[in-house]
């Protein structure tokens, strides 16, 4: 497996947010866990909040299945500081995520929903109506 650290997913950030995605689908799952465990602390790295968030994401993206409860932390920290910096591409794709992590593994359906309205909130006023069906994943699970 390559070598992944935050020096290279701070490189790599400008051209793309699938670090997580590149870390964890290489057939190396405990690798990527490993490597990813300093983008947990992206903020001791840089100061922009919008990079802290990727890396986050990536973070969570690494344990969605194998520790549901981190995944969740690290998303929601990533969707409140995108939120409290104004960068609402990064909640809505956060709190998206984490409606469809809540459904997956019996989170609160209400806090579930609460994800969901917002990122359809967002899609509705990006004029984006179709990229808001996919917010609804976890909305199923609640029928």
């Amino acid at each position: 497996m390559p070598q992944h650290d935050i020096g290279e997913y701070r490189s790599a950030y400008p051209a793309s947010g699938t670090y997580g995605n590149d870390v964890c689908d290489d057939g190396a799952h405990d690798e990527a866990m490993e490597a990813s465990e300093d983008l947990r602390h992206a903020d001791r790295e840089t100061e922009n909040p919008a990079l802290i968030c990727w890396a986050l994401i990536a973070y969570g993206y690494c344990r969605l299945d194998t520790d549901p409860g981190r995944a969740f932390e690290a998303l929601q920290l990533g969707a409140k500081i995108a939120r409290e910096t104004g960068n609402r591409l990064l909640e809505t794709y956060i709190t998206a995520n984490l409606s469809r992590l809540a459904a997956k593994h019996g989170g609160d359906s209400t806090q579930m929903l609460d994800f969901i309205a917002t990122s359809i909130h967002s899609y509705l006023d990006a004029g984006k109506l179709l990229f808001a069906a996919p917010a609804n994943g976890g909305a199923g699970s609640l029928f």
